[in-house]
């Protein structure tokens, strides 16, 4: 036993009592977090949400830890792990210097009164240590820079320690500086222009980091915290908590248009179909937007150089309100050809995010094809509120396999490959489609009771063979529904050796009144915390931490490798097991559905491991695969020029190789035709209408015309209107085809044209050095020179990028023409159909 006693101090536990009094009577008076300058009531509202905030985290996560059993030399670590995660900027004085300062009163004296001082201190020597180590690079890259020498450079240094030196550190950025010059030269990119690209670089870093606010500072502070109860304990602030409801509701009040920041620029990247700004026919993707009112009455705001999600904050707003606008349109040959758009806000159905489904017709030995419907689930989604509101996953779902059905699907394929979960509440719904009943899921609570809930429902909407295709993305919900379709044998399970592995429950605390959010209808007017409170088990007493669910049938998959899984991320909570509520043997839970028999099941694990055995498809799969292995478990790049131009031509022979595979293998397709909700068609339909009836700026209809980095092709007069973005294409498909391409142009326009400027626009394409929003006619024009006129160029345009597509008709195809996990699932099923 340790004696204690209150006037024993340690040399450090005095100066830090020193420091303290120093501070609470001399400098807190007159203290500025840091270079931010914060108004009273800001400064409130953040000591609120800081105590909010660690109450919350304390009062109901899991694990039940305490906020005194947070180490405060601990948190100086994770914070500052937060600011710098590649160990770049920091050096070990700096930690050890922080922590001596911070490490007794981090807790105790500033957080627990809601002060994020030493944060906004931490944050200002990372500031300063990011400013200088610019100036030092500003320097460097005006350098020698010697490619010739064998060393080699780590890109990846998250699970290092800091440097113990600036001496050190400056070696380490030697070598980063090279690497990045090496990266563009190995694009063909002259070393005087790499050397303006990487300046370019960061000087946009350091243009971010001056918008750096306060109450970001204070969220990373926040995060941090979480982060060292477990990965999935946030801070949301109120932005992000109303980023969480629009993913949730999947709708949002707002003009419909998708923006993005390029060079100090808002950037329209693309329309959403059925929103204010489509409707308009005045904005186009590659439009910026330069400034934003509120009425007419108002001066506009120049948005400039102003963070993204400042800008998005002013355009979005209530239903039925008007936002002013004034566009830079993409064609504008000066930035003073402005012009201004009046939108009225409106609900926006983010429909791209709802289920959709397709229907596959697989050929059969007797003629008549097999037809297979997929359900692609992205998300496990809940209801808005309101007239405007959309319906739950559960009730798209429904609604697909009643249409599936109607048009007489022999089989099911339900797709979670890229679902990261959602709501519980319709995991349990969805499953409950397919089951007359039964147990889902047992939820732990912290204090070990565990709450069984089943799906009382005794309907079922669809009763034929399923299978539940999943990946290592499938997440959380995604597991639940996979998982519990197993345990009732209701379910094939198809995928990756093993799902996700997030097997925890969050729950979203308003911090406004601490109180639990338990409907996503009221506006958020707060932030809030994201807390691990529970944990999931299957019906088998299984949990999904860490483990994930075990597919029955595995495919091979090269996300095995990547670092992508609950079990990759630090600090994720441990598996374990509870009592089982049955087991897959029991009569009890026997349906009337089609369930699998262990026969049954091995036969069809049988002949797909034969075909994985046998098929061409399988063997381009696995070269792929053992190609990303290779590339992930190469931690050190070298920084020889010939050494990388060797690997580049073997990175680009077996790419060639696995292309013309790719082209044999994609005449293998099967025949699809897409499925849609409701809502979905009904927004498709009134987004083609759009399209067919809007002019241009230039007066002409959209159809197989070119705007912008758009090209609105259609293939048939009254077919869809496919939009295909330039920076879609395969350019190096494309380089393939220069001498052909040459020719064709040289064919519409009757003059003599080589194929090298084409070359050189695909390579520029293909390496980014154009712009996203870059216009291929003006690039053209600067290929050809004096060779080829504007209205030349305009006229046979439309021609060309047609032409692109029929080389690469990936970019109007809707499901990937070689999806080998898809295409082996499907045959599983005919398997199961076939017996």
């Amino acid at each position: 036993m340790t004696n204690f006693s209150p006037f024993r101090f340690s040399f450090q536990g005095l100066l830090s009592f020193i420091a303290l009094i120093l501070f609470t009577f001399v400098l807190l008076p007159a203290l500025l977090h840091g270079n931010f300058s914060l108004d009273n009531e800001s400064k409130k509202q953040m000591g609120r949400e800081t105590i909010a905030a660690l109450k919350t985290f304390q009062s109901y996560h899991f694990s039940g830890k305490q906020q005194q059993s947070l180490e405060g030399k601990e948190l100086v670590t994770a914070f500052m792990q937060e600011l710098d995660y590649n160990r770049l900027f920091f050096i070990k004085a700096d930690e050890e210097e922080m922590a001596f300062r911070f490490g007794q009163t981090f807790q105790a004296v500033y957080l627990n009164q809601g002060d994020a001082y030493p944060a906004f201190e931490i944050f200002k020597r990372y500031h300063n240590r990011v400013n200088e180590r610019l100036e030092w690079v500003n320097r460097h890259l005006k350098g020698n820079f010697d490619f010739s020498v064998d060393e080699s450079y780590q890109p990846d240094r998250s699970e290092l320690d800091w440097s113990q030196s600036e001496i050190t550190l400056d070696a380490i950025w030697q070598k980063r500086l090279k690497h990045e010059l090496l990266q563009e030269i190995l694009r063909e990119v002259p070393l005087s222009q790499a050397r303006k690209k990487v300046q370019r670089r960061y000087d946009r870093m350091a243009k971010q980091l001056e918008k750096t606010d306060a109450f970001e500072v204070h969220a990373l502070l926040l995060n941090a915290i979480g982060g060292m109860y477990d990965p999935h304990t946030t801070f949301l602030s109120k932005d992000m908590f109303k980023d969480f409801d629009i993913a949730i509701k999947n709708s949002l009040e707002g003009i419909g248009a998708i923006l993005r920041d390029e060079e100090g620029y808002c950037v329209i990247q693309e329309l959403i179909p059925g929103g204010p700004a489509e409707a308009s026919g005045r904005i186009h993707p590659g439009d910026k937007i330069v400034e934003v009112a509120q009425s007419d009455k108002d001066d506009p705001v120049d948005v400039i150089d102003m963070k993204l999600k400042n800008i998005v904050k002013m355009i979005r707003g209530q239903k039925g309100t008007p936002v002013y606008l004034t566009i830079l349109p993409v064609h504008a040959s000066d930035v003073s050809e402005r012009k201004k758009v009046v939108l009225i806000r409106d609900q926006i159905q983010l429909t791209q995010n709802l289920a959709k489904a397709q229907i596959f017709e697989l050929p059969t030995r007797d003629g008549a094809p097999l037809k297979i419907g997929r359900i692609q689930l992205p998300s496990f989604y809940g209801r808005g509120v309101g007239k405007d509101a959309h319906a739950s996953t559960s009730e798209d779902v429904e609604e697909l396999l009643e249409k599936l059905k109607a048009q007489g699907v022999d089989g099911v394929v339900l797709d979670l490959r890229r679902n990261g979960g959602g709501l519980l509440s319709e995991a349990i719904q969805v499953t409950g489609l397919f089951i007359k009943q039964g147990p889902v899921v047992q939820i732990k609570d912290t204090v070990g009771n565990v709450r069984k809930d089943w799906d009382r429902d005794e309907s079922i909407a669809y009763e034929g063979p399923l299978i539940v295709l999943v990946s290592r993305r499938s997440a959380s919900a995604s597991e639940i529904v996979a998982g519990a379709l197993q345990s009732h044998g209701r379910a094939l399970i198809v995928g990756d050796a093993n799902t996700h592995g997030k097997g925890t429950v969050q729950q979203i605390f308003p911090l406004s009144n601490n109180r639990i959010l338990n409907t996503f209808g009221t506006r958020n007017t707060s932030a809030a915390a994201k807390v691990t409170i529970q944990k999931f088990y299957l019906p088998n007493g299984d949990s999904t931490q860490k483990e994930g669910v075990k597919p029955d049938i595995v495919l091979p998959s090269a996300n095995v490798f990547l670092p992508i899984g609950e079990s990759d991320l630090p600090g994720a909570l441990a598996w374990d097991q509870i009592q089982p509520i049955f087991t897959r043997r029991d009569k009890l839970f026997t349906q009337r559905t089609h369930r699998l028999q262990p026969n049954l099941l091995l036969h069809l694990k049988r002949a797909s491991e034969q075909r994985q055995a046998d098929f061409e498809e399988f063997v381009y799969l696995q070269s792929n695969i053992n190609w990303i292995k290779q590339k992930q478990e190469e931690k050190f790049i070298s920084l020889n020029l010939k050494r990388r131009l060797e690997q580049k031509q073997l990175d680009n022979d077996f790419r060639e190789t696995m292309r013309d595979r790719h082209e044999l293998l994609r005449r293998d397709r099967y025949t699809q035709k897409a499925v849609l909700l409701d809502i979905s068609q009904a927004q498709r339909d009134e987004h083609q209408l759009l399209l067919r009836n809007a002019r241009l700026p230039n007066g002409k209809p959209k159809a197989n015309q070119y705007y912008g980095n758009t090209f609105y092709y259609q293939l048939k007069p009254e077919g869809e209107i496919k939009e295909v973005r330039i920076e879609s294409f395969d350019f190096d498909r494309l380089l393939k085809h220069t001498d052909f391409l040459a020719d064709f142009l040289a064919q519409k326009t009757k003059v003599p044209l080589q194929p090298q400027p084409l070359i050189s626009l695909f390579k520029d394409l293909k390496n980014g050095q154009l712009s996203k929003d870059f216009q291929m006619d003006t690039a053209l024009k600067k290929q050809y020179g004096r060779k080829l006129t504007r209205a030349q160029i305009d006229d046979i345009l439309p021609a060309f990028l047609t032409e692109l597509i029929r080389l690469n008709p990936e970019v109007v195809e809707e499901t990937s023409s070689l999806d080998i996990p898809l295409r082996e699932s499907l045959r599983i099923l005919a398997d199961w159909i076939a017996v």
